[in-house]
């Protein structure tokens, strides 16, 4: 009896260590990181080139909602628009090939060297827009010269 007792004891303070820690961390990410809800690009099946997405624009739609994911659409002339704002910040991203609004693939995305089709993504805040490239990388390295400007 007294081991069921103390065997408690310790997984209700390795319990509550446990959340005290998770707590901490999360208040870290938000803090430093500035956390945003995660995006999904669902990008026109077997699109490759270079993505521009306009943000602020008030002739296009707001972003849509999926889930928890804010979806951002590209059609096959890799320009996106909505007139959602640009939101800087750290946020889970991921980015799918879509043909009659179903998925096809997710587009992976890696470091130099290990097979990712994503690159090259910067935002222009002052011009309200982002731009990233879809892709190999030797596609990628014979794109540079039409790269948005």
């Amino acid at each position: 009896m007294m081991n069921v007792l103390w065997t408690r004891r310790i997984g209700y303070r390795a319990a509550i260590v446990l959340l005290v820690l998770m707590a901490a961390l999360l208040f870290v990410v938000f803090a430093f990181f500035n956390p945003r809800r995660p995006l999904i690009y669902k990008i026109a099946d077997n699109y490759r080139g270079w993505v521009v997405v306009r943000y602020d624009d008030p002739s296009c739609t707001p972003l849509e909602h999926e889930n928890i994911f804010l979806v951002i659409t590209i059609p096959s002339s890799g320009i996106g628009c909505t007139s959602s704002p640009l939101q800087e910040g750290w946020r889970i991203t991921l980015y799918e090939y879509v043909s009659g609004g179903k998925v096809t693939r997710r587009i992976p995305q890696s470091g130099w060297g290990h097979g990712g089709e994503i690159w090259a993504g910067f935002s222009v805040p002052y011009k309200h827009s982002e731009s990233f490239f879809v892709g190999t990388e030797q596609e990628l390295k014979k794109s540079w010269s039409s790269s948005p400007k």
